[in-house]
């Protein structure tokens, strides 16, 4: 396993602890709608993700961070609406909200790593686009 791919998973799994952690507290505990409590999750553990992604997983922090952040945002927001649709159809059909977020967000996994490394966090410095 590559020292990028170690750091990823670090990464992933700070951001999935937030994630779940925001998740739970906002569903259980504040008793928020599914969309909003799934909502603020993804959005908190997305900031750090990108920052920790950023600085410490790609080490691109030399990079313009402009181009980077609009890929980011842009693969994110796939995500996000593959994650809200794919949490409730998994909870309207029975599998508890925080399974369902992880079962979702494993699926993510793999495909998220080499967009990040190959797309989001690449270096750009050489293209003549």
């Amino acid at each position: 396993m590559s020292s990028s791919a170690a750091r990823y998973l670090v990464v992933g799994l700070l951001s999935y602890l937030i994630d779940v952690g925001i998740l739970a507290a906002a569903w259980h505990l504040l008793d928020l709608p599914l969309w909003l409590a799934t909502s603020l999750g993804f959005w908190t553990s997305f900031v750090a993700n990108f920052l920790l992604s950023r600085h410490w997983t790609f080490e691109s922090s030399r990079q313009p961070s402009g181009g980077q952040l609009a890929r980011y945002v842009s693969l994110v927001a796939v995500n996000y609406v593959v994650t809200l649709v794919a949490v409730t159809v998994l909870h309207e059909a029975g599998l508890k909200v925080i399974v369902a977020r992880t079962v979702v967000l494993a699926l993510l996994t793999a495909t998220t790593y080499l967009l990040y490394r190959r797309w989001v966090f690449t270096d750009r410095t050489h293209d003549h686009d």
